[in-house]
């Protein structure tokens, strides 16, 4: 409740991916507004639409308010290239765990995604993010709500610090004071190992991060 965090959850499709969800849960902010052009045509936009949600724990989403979702799918070869930034559930849009990120680091509590026409004749679709000191930022999403991620080398290009070396005083104060930093598991045996274009053995939380 005293710091500046965003906790992290997950939706699901499908009856099968649904231990432990509950439907009725209600989710912290931030939601997204979205904002369709006039001028944008028929909506062919296909942003997934979950069924249920794996949620954190009350007591804890309360502490902390904020949230975002963790989703992500491999291509038909199994490489993760997208992400979603964007999902719906219950008529309402939320953004992934790395959009609640930034929006809570800058103060921007006032996401939009953005329907508009483009010179081509088809629709682009986008996110409008105010953050603050790093200016009005727009991230451009395929129809989907999916962003290309732009790997920035193999695992563990993005700084690595222990969380033991946290937790027993170890870690060096400027390691993270005045940074944006996601926990997370890079054991195998955690299941949280993704093929990429660039690592076949690539931690989640790096994508996230990238």
């Amino acid at each position: 409740a005293a710091g500046p965090y965003v906790l992290g959850y997950f939706f699901t499709f499908k009856a099968a991916d649904s231990a432990g969800a509950d439907a009725a849960r209600p989710l912290a902010k931030p939601r997204v507004a979205v904002k369709r052009s006039p001028t944008a045509g028929p909506w062919p936009v296909e942003v997934a639409a979950a069924t249920s949600v794996v949620a954190p724990l009350p007591v804890l989403t309360e502490a902390c308010g904020w949230t975002g979702f963790f989703n992500s799918s491999p291509d038909l070869d199994n490489m993760v290239r997208w992400v979603p930034l964007a999902i719906s559930w219950r008529g309402d849009v939320y953004p992934s765990l790395a959009v609640a990120t930034l929006m809570r680091a800058f103060g921007d509590k006032s996401a939009v995604l953005t329907v508009d026409r483009n010179p081509y004749g088809g629709q682009d679709l986008a996110y409008v993010l105010d953050l603050g000191p790093m200016g009005r930022r727009t991230v451009p999403l395929d129809l989907h709500g999916r962003m290309l991620l732009d790997y920035r080398g193999p695992a563990r290009t993005i700084e690595y610090v222990s969380a033991v070396d946290v937790m027993q005083g170890r870690a060096p104060r400027q390691a993270l004071e005045g940074r944006v930093v996601f926990v997370g598991t890079s054991a195998r045996g955690l299941d949280d190992v993704r093929a990429t274009p660039v690592d076949r053995t690539f931690p989640g939380v790096e994508a996230h991060a990238t």
